[in-house]
């Protein structure tokens, strides 16, 4: 094989490649509406400091300087 031959190959199975992966990344939409349907019930209201506190209970606070 001549070195033509071999880039003309190396380029289309590069192409080939990129499109699989374009196509294998393409958004799920339903999925996207999902998770924002989850994150909008959750976080419509902001959570009061008393459900904080009870959610806590009598776990302490840890503050790490790195």
């Amino acid at each position: 094989m001549n070195f033509k031959r071999i880039f003309a190959l190396i380029l289309i199975t590069s192409i080939t490649h990129d499109l699989s992966l374009a196509q294998e990344d393409s958004p799920d939409l339903r999925l996207e509406d999902r998770f924002h349907e989850i994150y909008e019930k959750y976080n419509s209201i902001p959570t009061s400091e008393e459900n904080w506190q009870s959610a806590l209970g009598k776990k302490n606070v840890y503050s790490y300087d790195i």
